[in-house]
């Protein structure tokens, strides 16, 4: 499934990940990353999230935005050496969505806390998104 997510005039076509699977797998393993690609994460609910660079091979940028589609939290995530994933990136709100593009494209396009988000179409409710296993305000499960 994809779609596409805009934020300050900039448009990044997504993977979607709606399971608790896919949004544990994640970008995980890419070696790359397309220009204005990227993943969006959708829960079912707004909690406040961690993500990690766990098996990560590129870095990337993450946005958490809430329910609302203001973006409450932008990052910059870096490759760690081992790929175990110990830095955490938390949102400084509830998130419902989390946007994962390669690194630098946030901040290229002018992306900062307060930015509002427009999803296209394609992109389905959240309320169709998979709960959480181990709990929805953990990361990736």
């Amino acid at each position: 499934m994809t779609g596409e997510v805009t934020i300050a005039g900039t448009t990044w076509r997504l993977e979607i990940a709606m399971t608790a699977r896919r949004r544990y797998a994640g970008l995980g393993g890419r070696a790359e990353l397309a220009e204005r690609t990227g993943m969006l994460f959708i829960y079912p609910d707004a909690n406040v999230r961690e993500f990690s660079m766990r098996g990560c091979l590129i870095p990337l940028d993450i946005a958490f935005i809430s329910p609302s589609l203001e973006v409450v939290s932008v990052f910059t995530m870096a490759i760690e050496p081992d790929r175990a994933g110990r830095t955490q990136y938390v949102s400084a709100r509830p998130a419902q969505y989390v946007l994962e593009t390669p690194a630098g494209e946030m901040a290229l396009a002018g992306v900062v806390v307060g930015s509002k988000a427009g999803l296209s179409a394609s992109i389905p409710a959240a309320i169709w998104s998979d709960p959480s296993p181990v709990g929805s305000s953990r990361r990736r499960w």
